[in-house]
């Protein structure tokens, strides 16, 4: 699989697309369009790259893309204890940024709309009373027809432009590169590193599995994403850990080993480092959510 522009096509009849997606798996490796693109998941988990932010995603995750940002949800591997969803499911909305006219945002009544979709050039992810407010409007959209489709993707645009449940995905210094050629073996080096996450995964096999020097290489990867390799396969590390802490029961020392740790110190110190927080109060974290929903 390469890296590519998968451009949404455009029809004469609709300003923008609403999709109902339901596949085995989500399918499409990272790719980007000029399209911005809203996508709430349904069903399914696994990890989600969005420019150089590599998170793990479940059931409710809501991000916000702008045009011409790399970008996959992809669904982890089978991996011992990890059973994977026998289906994934999305609602997923395209609109151009022109899509009501050229000068639509440009209205002073509509200035903040046009710094929303300006600050997802970086991808937002959607959280709190904001996501809970939109995940109702995307799901009612679905049955809607014609005119009131178009108002209620005003009024979520609306609504997220004036909140602050608003979570930046890629870094400030994120820099898109919109050429084929310069992001084509992305989509290769995340699909090899997610399946070897267990595995020792030096520097020298990869640059030497993607006909590189190290040195050219290690050039390569930090201009297309930001950060260095071995940041990215520790974050990679970090994301199944915490899909293991989501999905099983399984002690720490093992979710350290799984996640392809050697020492279970190590693993703690990166994981706050990371995420902000220890594993454990990660786990807890999960299970009082779960505890609020089931209410």
């Amino acid at each position: 699989m390469k890296s590519y522009l998968i451009e949404v096509p455009k029809k004469a009849e609709v300003s923008f697309q609403v999709l109902d997606y339901s596949k085995p798996y989500f399918h499409n490796p990272i790719h980007y369009h000029s399209a911005l693109e809203l996508t709430l998941i349904t069903s399914g988990e696994g990890t989600r790259f969005v420019g150089d932010s590599i998170e793990s995603f479940f059931e409710g995750d809501l991000v916000l893309l702008g045009s011409n940002l790399p970008h996959q949800w992809k669904n982890n591997m089978q991996h011992h204890e990890i059973k994977a969803k026998s289906d994934s499911k999305a609602i997923v909305i395209h609109f151009q940024e022109d899509c009501f006219g050229r000068e639509f945002f440009l209205k002073n009544e509509a200035q903040k709309i046009l710094t929303l979709l300006q600050n997802a050039k970086r991808g937002l992810k959607i959280t709190g009373e904001t996501k809970l407010k939109i995940v109702k409007k995307m799901h009612t959209m679905l049955k809607e027809k014609g005119f009131q489709r178009t108002l209620t993707l005003l009024q979520m645009l609306d609504i997220i432009s004036n909140s602050i449940d608003l979570i930046p995905l890629a870094s400030y210094t994120y820099r898109i590169l919109n050429k084929n050629s310069e992001i084509e073996k992305l989509d290769d080096i995340y699909e090899y590193v997610l399946n070897n996450i267990t595995s020792k995964i030096t520097l020298s096999d990869i640059s030497s599995k993607f006909h590189m020097s190290r040195t050219g290489f290690c050039r390569y990867f930090k201009r297309h994403t930001q950060k260095t390799f071995s940041k990215f396969v520790l974050e990679a590390r970090i994301s199944m850990a915490c899909q293991m802490l989501h999905d099983t029961k399984l002690n720490m020392s093992q979710i350290a080993y799984e996640s392809g740790f050697n020492q279970l110190s190590f693993f703690s110190r990166e994981f706050k480092n990371i995420k902000g927080i220890t594993p454990l109060k990660y786990r807890n974290q999960i299970q009082h959510n779960i505890s609020l929903i089931d209410q």
